[in-house]
């Protein structure tokens, strides 16, 4: 490009006369070491890089883009955090109050003499950061290999018995804690130095503090938090703190997290106290943390603003009341809590529940004493595991006194429960939408009348008394897996389908296509005799997998068009359903269609044709068409 092309009102370097906050924005998309580079064109550049307030030293990128196979990892490593050292000793400090300060890199086993320098680079960089008033700091120490272009990099160089030895975490700085500046604080991997057995936090401004996977120099630990503007704290894969304190000036805490995920062992929650944000605490999430039902009636029962509750893997919580104090609960999770024996819940807030323990009750009749006839507002309750009685579901599922708006209900490995029984057309609830049913294997008998139910899946053995679904929603979906029904018994049996409308079946042999078709939809008009269109679609394995593909554009469909209300001299002559409530697929009907592009259809059309003729012939409007 000629001079004169850029040149404009005298200037010829349009990027250097930019806006300072103009070119923060672009510095934004780059890595840090990108920035340095650019730093080093002029001094207008060097100026803008020591008031850039985001600094990110990462040695995933910085190992990608440096990477020598001659190199090993800790070479690598120390150099990395050479440049940091260097680049931080480039800028004077207090040039700029920093935004971010995010420092990423791998726990790796270095040669003497810098055995010691991540500790080194660590303290140096925190006390620049700390200078520069940062407000947002992230420290993450990872022990994975670290890979780069799909190549596993490990030490060359190492003693075979060294590397064996475990590693220990670089230490986290106490002044950190004690930080006028910064809002989040992000520390994993990282060994937190503490001072006659206790770590206190007290930063005014902090807003949001999550450990992973860090440890303390003295066990066991008391950790005080003292932050008056803390919002959210996580602890995850962290158990050296033996108390967890919040004080008085934590009164708008409003998420308490701590998990045990990657890690084994449990940990004893009893000494976490959360007296002091009863008051604002609205999420609280406990994971392979231990307490007990007296700990849990002291400490969760009194948080008046809590809005999601959820407990993992809490084997020493028997019995959980949850009152009017938690009236604001909306969400209620509580898995694998397997000494779990009575659960209440009263929140009219309540809309989402979800008990799952499928390793404990699932071999045992252990009954589970589970009460939410006050939560009014309940819209879905999954129960996985947990041994309800029919009673449970009669009382529950009262159209008066049971749930009142709930829209889904999942049963999953229920080896109590014999009969789900839900009448919704007395009270006309239009809430009820979703329904499954899924390996309870004493369940006998299903009858479920819910006007604007809009899918029902049930998977579990045969049924001796059937299964009966009714529905006014023309968009009804059903999965039925295992439904059989005597042949002989048929007659004294409720059509189990009767309002459903549209039918998709997937076949898995493709034998069946031929004479048993016509079985196939003999049956299939029984199960569903208000049906309007039937559709089959045949599903094999692959050669390489188990999975069963559907074949296109292969298909069957069989349409039934039926007139809304059949004249009276037409139904007096159709004796064979007048017993019934419910009358069978032969009436009203004034035409059928059939798609049919399978192989030998020929043979299947003359089958389907005299089906239909001899059923529903006599009807002087009914016309059959096959289109194939």
């Amino acid at each position: 490009m000629r001079r004169e092309d850029i040149i404009i009102n005298g200037v010829d370097d349009h990027f250097s006369y930019l806006p300072q906050h103009i070119v923060h924005h672009i510095f934004s998309f780059l890595t840090t070491k990108d920035v340095i580079r650019t730093s080093l064109l002029s001094k207008h550049f060097f100026h803008i890089w020591c008031t850039f307030p985001i600094l990110n030293f990462d040695y995933q990128l910085f190992s990608t883009s440096t990477y020598n196979s001659s190199t090993t990892c800790s070479q690598r490593l120390i150099k990395f955090f050479e440049t940091i050292i260097a680049s931080l000793k480039r800028i004077p400090q207090n040039s700029c109050d920093l935004d971010s300060f995010t420092c990423r890199f791998p726990l790796t086993k270095l040669p003497k003499p810098n055995d010691n320098i991540i500790n080194n680079v660590l303290a140096y960089s925190l006390e620049y950061g700390i200078a520069n008033k940062v407000k947002h700091l992230t420290i993450e120490c990872t022990t994975r290999t670290h890979q780069t272009s799909n190549i596993v990099v490990r030490d060359q160089d190492q003693d075979s018995q060294e590397t064996n030895k475990p590693l220990l975490p670089p230490l986290l700085p106490v002044k950190v804690f004690s930080s006028k500046w910064i809002k989040t604080m992000n520390l994993c991997g990282i060994a937190l130095l503490n001072v006659e057995n206790s770590i206190i936090i007290k930063c005014p401004l902090l807003e949001d503090l999550i450990f992973e996977r860090c440890n303390t120099t003295i066990r066991p630990t008391t950790i005080l938090i003292s932050c008056p503007k803390l919002k959210s704290i996580k602890f995850i894969d962290s158990k050296d703190f033996d108390t967890i304190e919040m004080t008085k000036d934590n009164e708008v805490l409003e998420s308490f997290s701590f998990e045990l995920q990657g890690i084994t062992g449990r940990f004893d929650g009893n000494k976490i106290d959360l007296q002091s944000c009863k008051q604002s605490l609205k999420t609280l999430i406990l994971a392979n943390t231990q307490v007990s039902d007296e700990w849990f009636s002291e400490q969760v029962s009194k948080l008046i603003s809590l809005e999601s509750l959820r407990i993992t893997c809490c084997e020493s919580l028997h019995t959980i009341k949850i009152g009017m104090s938690n009236k604001n609960l909306q969400n209620m999770e509580l898995i694998n809590c397997k000494a779990m024996e009575d659960i209440k819940v009263v929140s009219p807030s309540l809309k989402y529940f979800h008990y799952g323990c499928l390793n404990n009750r699932r071999h045992n009749n252990q009954i589970l004493n589970l009460n939410l006839y006050e939560c009014e507002n309940l819209k879905d309750v999954r129960l996985e595991g947990a041994n309800i009685t029919n009673k449970w579901i009669e009382d529950h599922f009262n159209p008066l006194t049971g749930f009142r708006i709930l829209e889904k209900f999942h049963l999953f490995k229920c080896n109590v429960v014999e009969k789900v029984e839900i009448d919704y057309t007395i009270c006309n609830n239009q809430y009820l939408k979703s329904v499954e049913l899924v390996s309870c294997y004493k369940l006998s008998t299903i009858k479920i009348e819910a006007p604007n139910l809009h899918w029902f899946d049930y998977d579990g053995p045969t049924l001796s008394s059937g299964v009966l679904v009714t529905s006014t929603n023309n968009k009804l979906e059903a999965q039925i897996t295992h439904l059989i029904f005597p042949e002989e018994a048929k007659d004294d049996l409720f059509p189990p389908l009767c309002d459903l409308k549209h039918l998709k079946i997937k076949i898995l042999r493709e034998s069946i296509l031929g004479y048993n078709i016509m079985k196939l939809i003999e049956s299939l008009l029984w199960l569903a005799p208000s049906v309007e269109t039937i559709s089959i679609s045949l599903c094999i394995a692959s050669k390489n997998t188990k999975v069963h593909e559907q074949l296109q554009p292969s298909q069957f469909l069989l349409k039934l068009d039926r007139i809304d209300k059949m004249e009276e001299d037409v139904w007096e002559l159709e004796e064979c359903c007048v017993q019934y409530l419910v009358k069978c697929w032969r009436h009203n009907l004034t035409k059928i269609e059939v798609v049919d592009d399978f192989q030998d259809y020929e043979e299947r059309a003359i089958l389907l044709q005299n089906y239909f003729m001899e059923n529903v012939g006599i009807k002087a409007n009914f016309q059959f068409n096959l289109l194939i």
